[in-house]
């Protein structure tokens, strides 16, 4: 018996990353104004779910909610799940940003054919991301959860060695698709599902996808941040700066921003402390690092004028303002030296810039320690705040449970109160338990 192996060369291709600027959205598109372009009109605001509080880590409270109507075409001009409104509905973060950026919060459509592949990567600065599928051929996904992240990174690593050896970021190419099945065999947890049209697939900070078409189909996708994003987007900055990679946007812009500027209403007990905590670590590295450099003879430090803002002229600066070791936005203060005054280093890679002693270099300082230390204090002050109100409603919710409730009601306490209040549209969650009206 002969066994005769054929080995065919398929090419497809790919319309991907497509500027719904050029080609279209598959959404309405409504009029939308970023903060840099507040003065050229009223920026659009959706009527996604605008009124909620966060009581604590383990209490949602929703107050408000949107207005369906799928016989009506404003609605889906309107709506918050419209693609092109989402990045800007109340609880993304994202709507902060005073810039467009495509791919990012501005969707980009995608166009495929039968194998048409995604291959695995996790988003840019280990954000969040949507996607629907507009009309055509089925797309089969595959998933990791982030707790698989480091496990699935190293057998990467390991079935193809070389190309990392020669690539070390490789897996930031999106060029890479190693087979589900060896992920799994290899004690990585890989998720499978497929998206029809009409389907909606979102993806987690740092969860690593792929995937490929079933045949021709549309799909649309935009980026998004909730509070609780923090600690991821840290990870991903720090991962970038080992290889010399830029961020989309400075992070440490992003997170001084909120601490310094927003009233902070989408956040809860839990996010501010994860806010407080980098605003903290980044408060501790800016002082040690100037202490040492004080301490090794820098006498030079010259205090220039920074802005806080999200906006499009603000990140063309942090864009050219950035380390020339690391390639890290340079935001708070960086140093350079007498020999190349070019050349801007952020304060961990200072010593790699040049052998000049430390009494040749000059610190820049845009935002001093003084300010990071009033944003530490203002997010303590509203994490008090919210504190109080979580002890104050939990009060009023008990209250209003007993007396509304006949004395022989049965059932939790999170029950009673989504019968006392009926009429509302409320989602209590605590210790696990959920009721929705």
């Amino acid at each position: 018996m002969t066994l005769k192996i054929v080995v065919y060369s398929l090419q497809v291709e790919y319309a991907n990353d497509l500027d719904i600027a050029q080609v279209g959205s598959g959404f309405p598109r409504s009029v939308r104004r970023f903060a840099s372009q507040a003065t050229k009109g009223t920026r659009h605001v959706s009527r996604c779910v605008r009124c909620y509080l966060m009581v604590d880590a383990n209490i949602l409270v929703f107050t408000d909610k949107e207005e369906i109507d799928f016989t009506n075409p404003e609605y889906y001009r309107n709506t918050g799940w419209n693609l092109n409104n989402l990045p800007d509905a109340y609880g993304s973060l994202l709507r902060h940003l005073g810039a467009a950026i495509n791919g990012i919060n501005v969707p980009w459509l995608y166009c495929g054919m039968l194998f048409a592949s995604f291959c695995w990567h996790a988003e840019d600065n280990y954000m969040s991301s949507i996607n629907y599928h507009h009309m055509g051929a089925k797309k089969r996904w595959y998933g990791i959860p982030s707790s698989d992240a480091e496990k699935f990174e190293a057998v990467m690593r390991a079935q193809v060695p070389e190309r990392f050896r020669e690539n070390p970021d490789l897996l930031l190419h999106l060029t890479t698709m190693v087979p589900p099945s060896i992920l799994r065999d290899r004690g990585v947890r890989v998720f499978t599902l497929v998206q029809e049209p009409g389907d909606i697939i979102l993806t987690f900070p740092k969860a690593y996808h792929g995937g490929f078409s079933e045949g021709f189909n549309c799909n649309e996708a935009v980026n998004f941040v909730l509070p609780n994003w923090i600690d991821f987007g840290r990870e991903c900055v720090e991962m970038y700066r080992t290889y010399g990679r830029l961020s989309i946007f400075s992070h440490d812009r992003f997170v001084f921003h909120f601490g310094s500027t927003q009233n902070l209403d989408e956040y809860s007990v839990a996010d501010c402390e994860m806010l407080l905590k980098e605003l903290r670590r980044l408060f501790h590295e800016e002082r040690e690092y100037k202490k040492a450099f004080i301490a090794d003879g820098l006498e030079n430090v010259e205090e220039l004028s920074g802005d806080v803002m999200l906006d499009e002229q603000s990140m063309e600066v942090d864009d050219v303002r950035q380390c020339f070791h690391c390639r890290h936005n340079v935001f708070f203060s960086g140093v350079i030296c007498s020999c190349n005054p070019n050349r801007l280093s952020c304060l961990r890679h200072t010593k790699e810039m040049c052998p000049c002693p430390m009494r040749d270099r000059t610190l820049l300082q845009w935002v001093g320690t003084a300010e990071l230390r009033y944003a530490i204090r203002r997010v303590q002050t509203k994490m008090r705040a919210l504190k109080q109100q979580a002890v104050a409603l939990q009060g009023v919710q008990y209250q209003i449970a007993d007396a509304n409730l006949p004395a022989n009601a049965t059932g939790t306490a999170s029950a009673n109160l989504h019968s006392a209040l009926s009429g509302s549209y409320l989602v209590i969650k605590r210790k696990g338990t959920s009721v929705h009206a």
